[in-house]
């Protein structure tokens, strides 16, 4: 007895595929299935392993860089008595990975972390107001990567930045009409769909030797790699390819003076913003591009973060980790990951709580 025709099945093929199609083309469909699979042990075969070994590894599958990458929570060995301030981190997923908390701060009662991105792009995530108008510190934190691309380019003004009221979004119907927009955005980003693709139907543990022996046959035969990953000359760790070769995103792409003063522009428009909302202290913390400062003798490097943080228009105070990181870059940097590692974790807590301490040359705490 048949209980699906041939028309049936292929049109539960087809509703199953479209699915699939829809399902890997919402980034967060796509994290979300990442983040229950890591949660697996690693002995299981449907676990992930995209980003336990570095998300550098989880688009290559060298076998040579299948590195663990773990963060650990810091702690400030000095305490505070006392109320403290509440920080707020506006950032991106090199604080993500950070694993901070109150504990990582001497003075810090609080400590909230918003996505830069979402605010910046006018979506559902506004920058919070200050729970401590007095005592509230706000932290600006974006990779060497994205510099240009958040801040170098002419933006509407911002509800989410500036506070001022957002359209509320009442109906179903204007729902819909957000989500199908979002939907569409994504539907045609093939790069995207090519990820959450290989994302929800391959990343598995049991897939990982089969992998691995194909990225490394295909490496030491033909020299080929992922696209969106360099070796580096000695072979000893990877880098995101486009914060080499990149045009806005990479170290050694040059900068004028009219795309740097826009930069410094932008940054200036969310100083002011946050300083109108009650922050009593802002601060510009730039992560540098780990090419930046490991691979010091590469020629035309474009020191942007130098240029950004002494330039004399600038308004916000700096947490500088260039010069620090530059005298030895690789301590700082996971081989196979584009994030660092605890050691640049903790050199920037460290640089975070001395900048807070001696805020205005005073001590804020």
């Amino acid at each position: 007895m048949h209980f699906f025709t041939y028309k049936t099945w292929h049109r539960l093929v087809l509703l199953g595929a479209a699915g699939l199609y829809i399902a890997a083309s919402t980034p967060s469909v796509v994290r979300n299935a990442v983040t229950i699979r890591e949660g697996l042990s690693l002995s299981n075969p449907f676990s992930s392993t995209k980003y336990r070994f570095g998300d550098l590894y989880g688009l290559s599958f060298l076998p040579a860089f299948r590195l663990p990458y773990h963060i650990y929570p810091t702690h400030s060995p000095i305490k505070k008595s006392g109320p403290g301030h509440d920080l707020c981190i506006l950032g991106d997923s090199y604080t993500l990975v950070a694993q901070l908390q109150p504990e990582s701060f001497h003075g810090i009662d609080q400590v909230r972390l918003v996505p830069l991105d979402d605010v910046l792009k006018n979506t559902e995530t506004e920058l919070p107001e200050p729970t401590k108008p007095s005592a509230s510190i706000l932290v600006i934190e974006t990779t060497e990567r994205l510099v240009r691309d958040r801040f170098g380019v002419t933006r509407s003004t911002n509800s989410s930045v500036t506070g001022s009221p957002r359209p509320v979004t009442t109906t179903v119907a204007q729902r819909m009409g957000h989500l199908c927009s979002v939907f569409l955005d994504n539907l045609f980003s093939g790069t995207d769909i090519s990820f959450g693709l290989e994302t929800l139907l391959f990343d598995y543990t049991l897939f990982r030797p089969l992998k691995e022996a194909k990225a490394a046959f295909v490496y030491a035969c033909f020299g080929r790699i992922s696209e969106r990953v360099l070796p580096a000359p000695d072979g000893h760790r990877l880098y995101l390819k486009e914060t080499v070769t990149g045009t806005t995103t990479s170290s050694f792409s040059p900068i004028d003076s009219v795309q740097l003063s826009q930069v410094v522009l932008g940054l200036n428009h969310l100083h002011q913003c946050a300083r109108q909302r009650g922050y009593s202290d802002v601060f510009l913390s730039i992560i540098p591009n780990p090419v930046s400062v490991i691979e010091t003798s590469r020629p035309n490097y474009n020191h942007l973060i130098e240029q950004i943080e002494h330039h004399p228009g600038l308004s916000l105070k700096v947490i500088s980790l260039y010069d620090q990181f530059r005298t030895r870059g690789h301590v700082y940097y996971h081989p196979s990951d584009t994030h660092w590692n605890q050691n640049g974790v903790n050199a920037w807590v460290s640089a975070m709580n001395q900048s807070f301490t001696s805020s205005s040359g005073q001590d804020a705490f």
